[in-house]
């Protein structure tokens, strides 16, 4: 390319074009030529592409028999022209890449799809404006196709988040298919040694990403991964986007995605993280300072089997289902395992996949484990055991029914006594108040058998015990007695 400036190799090749265009007009036409000429053909599709400002722009056009795709115009500041075979051609204009270039190296670049002919841009040293820039098609010529690209201003959003399984491979997440199968939303925690997958929702910024942006000197576009719960008298670790495993985009969503192996960058259980997105104010995508953030935390890789025994023990009986929770996120697997080294040993193991709600569960048939038996709960990937045991079933007590024998009857017979009233009042030693006959009448005393002042041995004698009497009262009664004795001689 020549020491021009680009203004003037525009206004040159235009006029070169135009010369070009009006010299077929001057010669002879022969009907072959006139055949050619409107045979030619092209569209567009969509007729109008739009992008924003920063962004890449995808352009299909087909054709009949090849030709020259123009776009821009030097009223326009930027112009260019590819040469594109026949068929459906798609070309994609960097925005970005296209308004920075300063050679023909630096637009090669920028375009793609079709052989780069010619092009003229200012010097403005910024991504293509916001406007409309015509497009069309010429063939010998001829113009036999139109279109328009509309670049529309760019904008910044916000960021979102989501995490997946260490297992996963990196590629299978930078896939539309692979996000919607691995990652989910974090519920506020990421698991050490998972995935974490930040969005930068924005408008106009896939043009100017690369290996060496997002960096933190960065005068485009930054992102910074700063530690907020640092430790006491400690600097806050930090590190930017510019490091991470993958930066990478989606061809029918806006912004782009940042892989961050939480497991690297220095980054421990118990973090906390604010995840920012910078546009400084210098940056050509912007006139002022654009800035969004979000907050994620940490978590050691717990899992906890459900106890429902006993201490810490987990009791088994027959099938049995083994519950926990974890911390992993959804979609991790978890190895669990019931083993015992004594005779007879056994194992049995199970991989198990981590729900949505973060718990697992998976079932053992301990039918033949005997009961009482101990074992332990295996966590291989945790290297951590938990100690189980059979369940020992209670023995019933026996119980013994004696059938009747049917060869034995049974005979009642009910006989009706009137009721007699008696009525007995002890009232001293051998004395007892009792009617004489069964008739109601005053009471006597009489003595009580066996009533004698000996001891209570066999015999039968002594104080006759009275409901209601003591040894003291007994013996009052007995002093009572002998003063009446006294009295009546």
């Amino acid at each position: 390319m020549s020491a021009n400036s680009p203004q003037s190799r525009v206004v040159a090749l235009v006029a070169v074009l135009l010369v070009a265009s009006v010299a077929p007009a001057l010669a002879p036409i022969s009907a072959g030529t006139a055949s050619a000429a409107s045979a030619a053909s092209a569209s567009f599709t969509p007729n109008v592409v739009y992008e924003e400002r920063g962004d890449v722009a995808n352009i299909t056009v087909k054709t009949n028999g090849g030709g020259f795709v123009n776009i821009g115009s030097p009223s326009d500041a930027f112009w260019l022209r590819l040469k594109v075979g026949g068929g459906t051609n798609k070309i994609t204009l960097n925005t970005y890449r296209a308004g920075m270039a300063k050679s023909r190296a630096g637009m090669e670049k920028a375009v793609s799809g079709g052989t780069l002919m010619d092009f003229g841009v200012s010097e403005l040293n910024q991504p293509l404006g916001a406007a409309k820039y015509s497009m069309n098609v010429t063939r010998n010529g001829n113009e036999v196709g139109v279109g328009a690209l509309v670049i529309e201003k760019r904008k910044t959003f916000g960021l979102s988040k989501q995490i997946a399984p260490t297992g996963v491979g990196v590629k299978k997440l930078t896939s539309k298919k692979g996000l919607e199968k691995h990652a989910v939303a974090p519920g506020g925690t990421v698991a050490h040694d998972d995935w974490l997958l930040v969005r930068v929702n924005a408008t106009g910024v896939k043009g100017a990403l690369g290996p060496a942006t997002l960096g933190g000197n960065d005068d485009v576009m930054r992102v910074r991964f700063a530690q907020t719960n640092p430790p006491l008298n400690d600097d806050p670790n930090r590190f930017y986007g510019a490091s991470v495993e993958r930066v990478f985009t989606l061809a029918d969503r806006e912004g782009f995605y940042l892989a961050v192996d939480t497991s690297s960058h220095a980054i421990e259980p118990g973090d906390a993280y604010r995840v920012e997105f910078v546009v400084p104010k210098e940056s050509p995508l912007t006139k002022k300072r654009e800035n969004v953030s979000t907050e994620i935390k940490v978590v050691g890789r717990r899992v906890d089997v459900k106890r429902n025994g006993p201490g810490e023990k987990v009791v088994v009986d027959g099938k049995t289902t083994i519950r926990g929770n974890t911390s992993l996120t959804p979609g991790s697997t978890i190895n669990i395992s019931a083993r015992d080294d004594d005779v007879p040993p056994f194992h049995m193991g199970r991989t198990v996949t981590v729900t949505n709600e973060r718990t697992f569960a998976t079932t053992f048939d301990f039918s033949d484990v005997e009961p009482g038996r101990e074992f332990e709960i295996r966590l291989e990937d945790q290297k951590r055991t938990i100690p189980a045991i059979a369940a020992i079933q209670a023995t019933p007590t026996a119980t013994t029914t004696t059938a009747p024998d049917p060869t034995t009857r049974t005979t009642t017979r009910t006989t009706t006594t009137p009721p007699t009233t008696e009525t007995t009042k002890t009232t001293a030693a051998g004395l007892t108040q009792a009617p004489v006959d069964g008739t109601p009448k005053p009471l006597t005393q009489v003595a009580s058998k066996n009533a004698s002042d000996g001891d209570d041995g066999g015999g039968g004698g002594g104080l006759v015990p009275v409901p209601g009497f003591g040894p003291l009262a007994g013996l009052l009664a007995l002093l009572a007695g002998g003063v009446l004795a006294a009295r009546r001689r």
